[in-house]
């Protein structure tokens, strides 16, 4: 335990280095403030990111409005029952589709760490409460002098990546340790070859086009894609129609965004 805290701690030190916090003192309490739950460590780092993502969470769920908040809300009330159903089954509007679909990309990470990390669950459930103007501040004393103008707000620090896990890779895509693992691993990859596979198809203008029995097997080496969430898959050996009614030899490369779980943009050349 003392160990992984520690390898933690090394990875969040160049994000909080100038911030000059103490990671083995807790988390600042406010006056009023609930206490930490039962066995949380507020010194943690893993607990203190819990708290960041269900607050950036909740701030994102209150900004949206319409059938985007109930797309959004219904996702994250039926994600943790056996069987959550679909966002996309044809009988809801798309804003209310869209909103339920970005509400599970954004929770897949959070739903896997509460599985597998106990201090974030707990800082899941104990969210950092964003202070208002009713906390107990000194009075400012009247100036002859110009008020001074208002500080900038802190630039907000990106959470730490996780490090590689080719377990937790199978749910949570950030923690693949390569384009490799992530292909071969991450059980939503079949979905990207089927959404590339739909997006091509619809761009076809002769006809469908024919497609290998496994297609989007291809992919492009390196490590970008756990990194940013955008992958390519590539299918070498379509063939698409020309306007002469014959098939021709055609290589599809698709983008696809992780982050949202949708195409990109797909692009056929022939071959």
């Amino acid at each position: 335990m003392h160990r992984r805290v520690a390898v933690l701690t090394l990875l969040l030190a160049p994000l909080t280095a100038t911030a000059q916090v103490n990671p083995s003192s807790p988390a600042p309490q406010r006056p009023g403030q609930a206490a930490p739950p039962q066995g949380a460590n507020t010194a943690d780092p893993v607990y203190r990111q819990g708290q960041a993502d269900r607050a950036a969470w909740e701030q994102w769920l209150a900004g949206l409005t319409g059938q985007k908040a109930a797309g959004a809300a219904h996702w994250a009330a039926r994600r943790s029952t056996q069987n959550p159903g679909s966002c996309f089954d044809g009988s809801q509007l798309r804003e209310w589709s869209e909103g339920c679909a970005d509400a599970r990309v954004r929770l897949a990470l959070p739903d896997a760490l509460r599985r597998s990390e106990t201090q974030y669950r707990l800082g899941w459930n104990a969210p950092i409460t964003v202070p208002t103007a009713s906390d107990n501040r000194a009075p400012v004393p009247p100036s002859a002098t110009a008020p001074a103008a208002p500080a900038a707000p802190a630039a907000a620090v990106a959470p730490p990546r996780l490090p590689p896990d080719e377990t937790a890779c199978r749910t949570d895509w950030r923690r693949c340790a390569d384009n490799a693992q992530l292909v071969n691993n991450f059980r939503d990859w079949a979905l990207v070859q089927t959404r590339c596979k739909r997006q091509a198809t619809d761009l076809a203008r002769y006809g469908d086009p024919v497609w290998p029995w496994f297609s989007f097997g291809s992919f492009l080496r390196g490590d970008d894609y756990p990194q940013t969430g955008i992958v390519v898959a590539i299918e070498p050996r379509a063939q698409f129609g020309n306007g002469f009614g014959a098939k021709v030899n055609s290589r599809v490369t698709c983008r696809y965004d992780l982050n949202r779980g949708e195409v990109v943009d797909v692009q056929v050349t022939g071959l």
